[in-house]
């Protein structure tokens, strides 16, 4: 039974990606009907980092897991890109209108060396991600943002990421980038490229 008429949409990496990228994912609302609770967006606790933009709309940030977010204090959250560290526990979010936004989830140690950004520093944390990644980073923030549709966003998203993760040599100790991902890759054949899971309204799991 569907919980709302909400577009989530997840593009998985290729093998190469997929040693610093685990997933990208939209959620769009802007054509539901949505009650307060239908509004509420948890983030898991989990060790992956993620960039993140906001095309329509806009987050407010609570504490803990609640039932009725009009009974809650809320911190709006400001920033229309901004970077989210390792969680140790769940996040809840709360959207007061429609939103349309995108989010990319990288592995911790990726991030470190694609960007120099130490994970531990963002760890329960979101900031602005215009003020902490490095400068060749913000035209491609805008570029995302500016985008006309997701499928434009995601391959811009891949035509920025790959040829840095290509340029960046292995470990000394031979592992990739992250090397519990190796386990869990697509056999060779799998293509580079970003691949969209089916779209679907959001459903009870």
């Amino acid at each position: 039974m569907p919980l709302s008429d909400a577009i989530d949409r997840i593009w998985l990496p290729g093998m190469e990606l997929s040693r610093c990228v685990r997933a990208v994912l939209s959620r769009d609302t802007r054509h539901c009907r949505l009650d307060s609770r239908q509004r509420l967006a948890y983030t898991p606790m989990s060790p992956l980092c993620t960039i993140s933009w906001r095309f329509v709309g806009s987050s407010e940030r609570l504490d803990g897991i609640v039932g009725d977010p009009a009974l809650v204090a809320r911190q709006p959250l400001r920033m229309r890109f901004h970077l989210g560290g390792p969680r140790t526990a769940a996040q809840t979010w709360w959207n007061p209108g429609p939103v349309h936004l995108m989010r990319v989830a990288m592995m911790p140690d990726a991030l470190r060396a694609l960007t120099g950004v130490e994970p531990q520093q963002l760890v329960d944390r979101d900031v602005d991600a215009a003020e902490f990644l490095p400068l060749d980073w913000q035209p491609w923030l805008h570029a995302v943002q500016d985008a006309d549709d997701d499928d434009t966003r995601v391959a811009l998203i891949e035509s920025f990421l790959l040829p840095r993760r290509r340029a960046r040599p292995e470990p000394r100790s031979g592992r990739p980038l992250h090397a519990a991902s190796k386990a869990r890759s697509a056999p060779a054949s799998r293509p580079v490229s970003l691949n969209m899971v089916s779209p679907a309204a959001s459903r009870e799991e």
